[in-house]
């Protein structure tokens, strides 16, 4: 996804929205700098993640290893802390928090792993929400953070 899209995406949201596993600050994605990527935080508002997004556009961001990039509308976004390479942003990252602020106590979420032989990583795959839940596809980054809080949840 470009910076433009996601913004635009940003804009078209209630503000006052709160988002579990969103971005922050930004800066050069690790794996090519010429790439915008947002620290990720665990809880987060619209807002927030706009006005880092448009804090993003038109700005200079030094490299990990040296040199400075300018980020724009066309400029690929990422989720990643300074130091490792990012995951994009696409498409499911947005589904995954617009569903939240959709989902009741009563809802269930289903979340079905699948293989992708062309990725080290297992994908998840999306569908809409059924008699039987919600079935949604969520980044390796955003699962791993899932089930922790999921595990914390449960304890409690």
């Amino acid at each position: 996804m470009i910076l433009k899209r996601l913004i635009k995406w940003l804009e078209s949201q209630d503000e006052n929205t709160i988002v579990q596993n969103g971005f922050g600050e930004p800066h050069c994605d690790r794996g090519f700098y010429e790439n915008l990527a947002f620290d990720p935080v665990k809880e987060t508002t619209i807002k927030e993640m706009l006005k880092q997004a448009k804090l993003a556009n038109g700005s200079s961001f030094y490299g990990y290893k040296g040199g400075t990039y300018e980020m724009g509308n066309y400029t690929d976004v990422f989720i990643g802390f300074y130091h490792e390479c990012g995951e994009p942003i696409n498409e499911s990252n947005l589904r995954l928090w617009d569903v939240e602020e959709k989902l009741n106590d009563d809802d269930y979420i289903k979340i079905l792993r699948k293989s992708d032989p062309c990725q080290k990583e297992q994908k998840i795959l999306t569908y809409d929400k059924c008699k039987d839940g919600i079935e949604i596809e969520v980044p390796t980054l955003f699962l791993k953070n899932l089930i922790e809080s999921a595990r914390k949840f449960k304890k409690q």
